[in-house]
């Protein structure tokens, strides 16, 4: 790892809480913040598991740098979430559709070898065991960025250990991937920054927003802008 990226990841990490922490109008026109105390304490639990699993975060990014056509995003899954087929309009019948076709997708696009980074929102915690089985299915070396739904719900692992178990080699609330291959460096964060927050001359890698496009020095990793499966980081 870039001697420097530890104090990149710290400005990242000021950059991201100081947007959670933003005053916004909701939807049913109450105040609020970008994301809830509960939300913000969660994902603040992750730059602890973060230095945890850092060896598979300097392996994660040793990969970047070696091998990116290796390194694959995908974000806000919403494994065993019935209702995201109608609020973001996804092209499936039921939800065990939902959850088969991605398994599938994941199986054709993900060698074992192969890292995966899920950018936030894996799934929806009430049945631990039906998620589980979902992951163990799933091929490849796991990474996540922390999402709102990865931070709320009764089965939801509390433990990094518990994380580790499902599969997830490296977790953590943020993450920087170093400029490398023509492409500039990255913020991945599972909520996206405002672009007057994003500093010259670097992206914005985020999920949490679905099917919606937004304008600036930003990409999604969302399935639903992504054709339903895994792509290359590089993309």
């Amino acid at each position: 790892m870039n001697n420097k990226t530890p104090l990149i990841l710290e400005s990242l990490r000021a950059t991201y809480y100081s947007h959670l922490t933003s005053d916004i109008i909701r939807d049913e026109g109450k105040p609020g913040k970008v994301a809830g105390k509960e939300t913000r304490r969660g994902l603040r639990q992750g730059a602890i598991w973060a230095q945890i699993t850092q060896n598979k975060w300097d392996e994660f990014l040793a990969c970047w740098e070696k091998t990116p056509e290796d390194i694959l995003v995908w974000s806000d899954l919403h494994i065993g979430h019935e209702n995201i087929i109608r609020y973001t309009k996804r092209p499936y019948i039921s939800l065990a559709d939902m959850d088969e076709k991605l398994l599938t997708a994941a199986k054709q696009n993900i060698l074992p070898h192969q890292w995966i980074l899920f950018v936030g929102d894996i799934a929806i915690w009430k049945d631990h065991d039906y998620i589980a089985s979902w992951l163990k299915e799933c091929p490849g070396r796991k990474a996540l960025i922390l999402g709102n739904h990865d931070v709320h719900g009764p089965e939801r692992p509390r433990r990094v250990e518990q994380w580790q178990e499902l599969g997830f080699e490296a977790v953590s609330d943020c993450l920087v991937i170093p400029q490398a291959h023509g492409i500039p460096t990255l913020w991945a964060t599972h909520y996206p920054l405002p672009t007057e927050k994003i500093p010259e001359n670097l992206l914005n890698l985020h999920g949490h927003t679905h099917q919606l496009i937004l304008s600036g020095p930003v990409v999604s990793a969302c399935v639903e802008l992504i054709g339903y499966q895994p792509i290359s980081l590089k993309k």
